[in-house]
């Protein structure tokens, strides 16, 4: 019998929360590299700012973050065991489509995975993510075969973060 999947809440460096739905954990899961053949694979996270009420706050420093859709990798984006690109339009549709259901919707970060139990970014990623994310905030997630890296990247470095 299989465990029932939980949301995932994060702390932020900031003090505020990441919320990761249960739901888009399991389509995270989906892509784990468990077996030797299995490329890597990945897409860009999508969210939204929560607040009570009549709390005031700032995309910047939002009291909670959720993510609510993410885009899935299609055929055409180029992938190895170690490495993953996207290269697809699919991944802006998508991103288009889920803006229509969501207008407050913004980009995040990236998502992608790593054939390890235990993933943690590699040279390539933190590069990838500095040239990416340079002075900006975003989420990362890399999926491993077994548990989960989350970070939050901030400026110029990435500070991981964990579930509470």
């Amino acid at each position: 019998m299989q465990a029932l999947m939980q949301d995932s809440i994060f702390e932020l460096p900031n003090g505020n929360f990441l919320l990761v739905p249960s739901s888009i954990i399991g389509t995270l899961h989906r892509y784990r590299q468990l077996k030797l053949a299995t490329k890597e694979q990945g897409g860009m996270l999508m969210g939204i700012a929560r607040a009570e009420k009549n709390q005031k706050f700032t995309i910047e420093f939002p009291p909670c973050i959720e993510v609510i859709s993410i885009t899935e990798p299609c055929k055409y984006d180029i992938a190895t065991r170690t490495s993953f690109k996207r290269h697809c339009n699919h991944h802006l549709i998508d991103i288009k489509r889920a803006v229509t259901k969501h207008e407050n919707l913004v980009y995040l970060g990236e998502w992608h995975t790593h054939p390890q139990d235990t993933p943690m970014p590699s040279n390539i990623d933190l590069e990838s993510w500095r040239k990416a994310f340079t002075d900006k905030l975003a989420i990362v997630a890399i999926i491993g075969t077994v548990n989960d890296w989350w970070g939050y990247w901030s400026g110029n470095k990435i500070l991981p973060i964990k579930k509470v």
